[in-house]
């Protein structure tokens, strides 16, 4: 008797549907727009970029798709620079970014009208290495981000209950109190972006399913070349990954890099669109909503 129970049993499990939990979704990203939001030369303005990234949003599902962008969006054109990036943030809010980080240009005009445009954005800036100078000294500053950036943001991906929360942690160059006006970012500090990032790991990986940095620090160590020695994406994970501290993905900005392929570096990729619109970068990934385990998928 007791072998034909164990037998139903069997037959029983073998027929029962084995459920996946799998959530498919896509982070789309660009990166230095510049302002160019008009087509111009080769710059396809973002009438067509929005085109591509909607296309997107079509094939794989409003829901399953995040947006973000990795800084200097708003300094470089006539139209843009007139208006103190007004007209760029207006686009980005339309086109319906999910966050961003800050670019060394957002610094351009000045702090309050950079806290102008962050406050009609209807996404959030990210940035953890910006911190509030609240010693008088750099080198003993505390953590507390200045009004118009936060660390990290968490957004949600997938329809309910197969969602997965995407974390997107920012840094921005160091080179920016050296590469504009002094008085733009007075009273400000810009810590070591590796540090930043280790600083809020554990705290966002508690809250979070998947880690990505937006990175506003160019695809190679150098920066832009004035003397002041920055490392950038590659190097950045090659640091997080050595510290434990991996995330699957940096989306990178600063350098303009036409990044073909992903660098692979340790448990990270590390990606960059180009510039000016004229790239949509594009990562997508697999997510086991039961076991959390994250899969790439191209």
């Amino acid at each position: 008797m007791h072998r034909k129970i164990i037998f139903l049993i069997f037959i029983v499990s073998i027929a029962m549907p084995i459920t996946v939990s799998a959530l498919d979704f896509t982070i789309l990203h660009t990166n230095d727009v510049h302002g160019q939001l008009q087509a111009s030369g080769s710059n396809p303005g973002m009438a067509r970029t929005a085109s591509v990234i909607n296309t997107v949003r079509s094939t794989v599902g409003a829901n399953n798709i995040l947006l973000v962008d990795a800084g200097d969006e708003m300094q470089g054109s006539l139209l843009s620079n007139i208006l103190s990036g007004e007209p760029t943030i207006a686009v980005f809010n339309a086109m319906g970014y999910n966050a961003a980080t800050l670019g060394n240009h957002e610094f351009d005009c000045s702090q309050s009208v950079l806290i102008s445009r962050t406050t009609e954005a209807t996404y959030p800036f990210v940035s953890s290495n910006i911190v509030v100078n609240d010693t008088g000294n750099c080198a003993t500053a505390g953590w507390t981000p200045p009004s118009f950036v936060q660390p990290y943001i968490i957004r949600s991906v997938g329809t309910a209950p197969d969602q997965a929360r995407v974390a997107f942690l920012g840094v921005t160059t160091t080179e920016t109190p050296y590469i504009t006006l002094a008085e733009n970012t007075e009273g400000l500090c810009f810590k070591d972006p590796t540090e930043s990032i280790i600083h809020y790991y554990d705290t966002v990986r508690a809250q979070s399913d998947v880690i990505v940095v937006l990175s506003h620090l160019g695809y190679n160590d150098g920066g832009y070349g004035y003397g002041y020695s920055v490392y950038g994406d590659q190097t950045l994970a090659q640091q997080l990954n050595a510290a434990g501290k991996s995330v699957p993905l940096i989306i990178g900005g600063h350098s303009h890099t036409n990044v073909a392929a992903p660098a692979v570096i340790g448990n990270t990729r590390v990606v960059q669109a180009y510039y000016s619109g004229r790239r949509v970068g594009r990562a997508d990934y697999s997510f086991d909503t039961s076991t959390k385990a994250l899969t790439f998928r191209g």
